[in-house]
């Protein structure tokens, strides 16, 4: 699940497996910072799996992360915000790769997060996909531009109230973006060759939007309405409804474009893909 043309929304729901860090022997401890004696003091690393959840109502197939797939991650104060004011240890956005061993690790040795060495201290975790280096430390929030990158994105519940004695956690990620595919067919009439190099496009949508690191929410652009074109034969949306969206599709040869609107009631949830059987005569 790279930075890429996200390809896994389809038609059965299905939840990635929890991948349980301790099956491969996850290194925690480092014992190389002194003390100040001849005994050197231990530090513990986190640990990091990540599944996809997905909504009951989804139709979605299996999806896997991906080798070199980066999320990016906060450790912060029990219960406050991802910014500056009550990041743990300097871990504000840390970058995570998957790698092929089927965990979650620091993408460099600086992105090491290390709990603090106070039990006490507990502490929360938040994450999201895909990582972005440039995030603001006083409103951590991410750009949307479905015009200018079709990259799906994910964010993590948070994880509450851990601490060194129990190093490994897991993030459970939620899509914030859903998915509309399009099927031609040729009707009675037609041959089936008319629909080679036919364009569909999804007009009148918002393309833009805000999402908030600090809870995943969604600040839509209402003044971002544009068209989306069906690569393959789909394109991610933003969760909307709303009247003036149209279905719009160009086949070779014919100089009017067919046009049909959307039910304006037709609201495209996160997680989800909306699947039109379009039949032409």
């Amino acid at each position: 699940m790279n930075m890429k043309p996200y390809t896994y929304y389809t038609c059965i729901k299905a939840i990635l497996p929890l991948l349980w860090l301790g099956m491969y022997g996850c290194s925690t401890e480092d014992r190389s910072l002194p003390s100040g004696g001849d005994v050197p003091l231990s530090r513990t690393a986190l640990c990091v799996s990540g599944r996809i959840d997905f909504p009951s109502s989804a139709r979605v197939s299996d999806s896997s992360w991906e080798r070199g797939d980066r999320i990016g991650i906060f450790m912060v104060e029990a219960g406050k915000a991802p910014t500056a004011t009550y990041i743990v240890g300097d871990a504000f956005n840390r970058s995570y790769a998957y790698g092929a061993d089927g965990v979650f690790s620091p993408s460099a040795a600086t992105d090491t997060i290390w709990f603090p060495q106070d039990v006490a201290q507990k502490v929360d975790f938040i994450a999201y996909y895909p990582y972005t280096q440039s995030v603001d430390s006083d409103t951590p929030s991410l750009s949307i531009n479905l015009s200018a990158s079709q990259t799906d994105y994910l964010y993590a519940a948070r994880v509450s109230g851990c601490d060194r004695t129990k190093p490994a956690v897991s993030f459970s990620f939620a899509h914030l973006l859903g998915r509309v595919e399009v099927e031609l067919i040729a009707g009675g009439g037609m041959d089936a060759s008319a629909l080679s190099g036919a364009r569909v496009s999804l007009s009148g949508v918002p393309v833009s939007a805000t999402c908030s690191l600090v809870d995943g929410s969604l600040a839509i652009d209402g003044n971002s309405s544009g068209t989306l074109p069906l690569a393959g034969n789909s394109t991610l949306v933003l969760p909307s409804s709303g009247a003036g969206r149209s279905l719009v599709i160009s086949l070779p040869g014919v100089d009017e474009a067919l046009s049909w609107e959307l039910p304006s009631d037709k609201f495209f949830r996160a997680g989800e893909s909306t699947v039109y059987h379009i039949t032409l005569k």
